[in-house]
Parts: structure tokens; C-alpha cells; sequence
């Protein structure tokens, strides 16, 4: 059996290296009080939410990441990423975790960059969701977790009901990554069947200027940058605590 690392996974290591002395180090340098003992008091406001100088430093890597062709690397080429295999992603994502803290962490994205969810959009949603996206011009965020169940998705609360040519979605959704900075929301949302049930639930993209949506509270948490998880309550979910009573006519058919 042959361990040896997969050779498009050593250029790509060798390349990210080179990436991140050339474009991102200089940032580092530029904002440590960022990455200093007391970078929380730097990072984030009072309400817990990442300060304009740290999100345009996150922005500024996103977009140098998108043209070195590293952003949605495992995506397909259809949709103008790299289709990097799942191996070769996971030998890069150790070698990066093994680097010294840093604003290297905003390369690929995270939670809030492209996502294989998005491949079963059609062609309109992919046009206003997926290519920016993949361009990096927006973020979005993953709303499944609820207050009352974790992600234990078949018994969610989060309803969504057909009204017109719309879907009307109540619900609550907490513990949301990047919720807070996210341009659009991936809902997700029970339109059919019972609690328990495999199917029955359907994925809804929400614009985080949709009326009914809000973000509430942002919780402090654990790791080098403060995640943002916030609780909703609206047709989409946030990295906070997030309400949501809203419409959407951006949902995909129900799992």
C-alpha cells in the first residue's frame, strides 16, 4: 500500500506556503495587535461583532485566495473551482492547521464560502448565489442547529409553509458561523411529513435583507478568532441567536 502524499497535494502545500508569505504575512505584520496576547480587545466590539478593520483583512485575503485559485478549491471546475479530491483537501487542511495562528484561517472560506449544498441550485439561484460566491464577492452560512434539538435536522421546530408563490418560514436557529456577516442563508426547514421523518425538509437561500429575518444575540466562544454564533428567528439563520418569520421563493425541493 502506498502512503506517500498524492503529488498534486505537495504543489498545492508548496504553493500555499508561498501564498501566505507573500500576501498574507504582510498583513500580519501590518495588524498584529490582531494576533497579539490581547487580540480579543482588538477583534471585536462590544457586542461581540468583528470590528471593520478585521472583517476588510479577512476580505482582502478572501479575494487574493479566489485569484491564486484556492478558494472552493474542491469544488467543480464547472463552477470554477479546482476539484481538489477529498485526500488531497484533508493533507492541505492538516499541513494548514499545523502553521502558527494567523489570518491564513480566512483562505479557503470556512463556513461562510462555497459549499457542495449549492451544486443542486438551478440556474438562476447559481447566477445570484453560487458564482459570486465562488468569486468571492459574498459569504453565506449554514442555519440547521435550533435552540431545542442541536442538529438533530429531522426533529427541527423550523417550519416552512407554501403561500402563493412564496414560502412563509418561522423558526429559531442558533450557533451559526459567520451568521452575522453572512450576505445570504442556507435555511433549512420542514415543508413536509412528521418529526422524525428522513424527508420532508427543504434547503432555503435567504438574503439577509429579507424582511422577517433578524440576528440577535452574538455569543462569545472558544478559538483564536471569536466565532460568531448568534440565535435567529426569520427565513434564515445567522452565526448568533436568530428569529426567523419570513418568505422566501429560494428553496430547493424537500430531502
Amino acid at each position: 500500500m502506498d502512503f506517500s502524499e498524492p503529488s498534486e497535494a505537495v504543489q498545492i502545500k508548496k504553493a500555499l506556503d508561498d501564498f501566505i508569505e507573500q500576501e498574507v504575512a504582510p498583513l500580519e505584520s501590518e495588524y498584529d495587535e490582531f494576533l497579539g496576547a490581547d487580540y480579543e480587545k482588538h477583534i471585536v466590539d462590544d457586542e461581540h461583532r468583528q470590528v471593520p478593520e478585521y472583517r476588510n483583512i479577512v476580505e482582502q485575503i478572501r479575494q487574493k485566495s479566489v485569484e491564486a485559485g484556492f478558494y472552493g478549491m474542491t469544488m467543480p471546475e464547472e463552477v470554477g473551482g479546482g476539484d481538489v479530491d477529498i485526500l488531497t483537501r484533508a493533507i492541505v487542511g492538516e499541513h494548514m492547521a499545523n502553521r502558527p495562528p494567523g489570518f491564513h484561517s480566512a483562505i479557503f472560506g470556512g463556513a461562510g464560502g462555497p459549499t457542495p449544498i449549492l451544486l443542486a441550485c438551478d440556474e438562476a439561484q447559481r447566477e445570484e448565489y453560487l458564482e459570486p460566491l465562488m468569486d468571492g464577492e459574498i459569504t453565506t452560512c449554514f442555519a440547521l442547529t435550533e435552540p431545542g434539538h442541536g442538529s438533530d435536522a429531522h426533529h427541527m421546530d423550523t417550519r416552512a409553509e407554501k403561500d402563493g408563490d412564496e414560502w412563509v418560514i418561522n423558526g429559531q436557529k442558533v450557533y451559526i458561523t459567520n451568521g452575522p456577516y453572512a450576505d445570504f442563508t442556507m435555511v433549512f426547514a420542514r415543508t413536509s411529513g412528521e418529526d422524525g421523518d428522513l424527508e420532508g425538509i427543504t434547503c432555503f437561500l435567504v438574503d439577509d435583507d429579507n424582511p422577517g429575518f433578524e440576528v440577535g444575540t452574538i455569543h462569545r466562544a472558544m478559538g483564536m478568532t471569536p466565532a460568531r454564533t448568534p440565535n435567529s428567528s426569520s427565513t434564515t439563520a445567522a452565526s448568533v441567536t436568530s428569529r426567523y418569520s419570513a418568505r422566501s421563493d429560494r428553496g430547493s425541493r424537500p430531502r
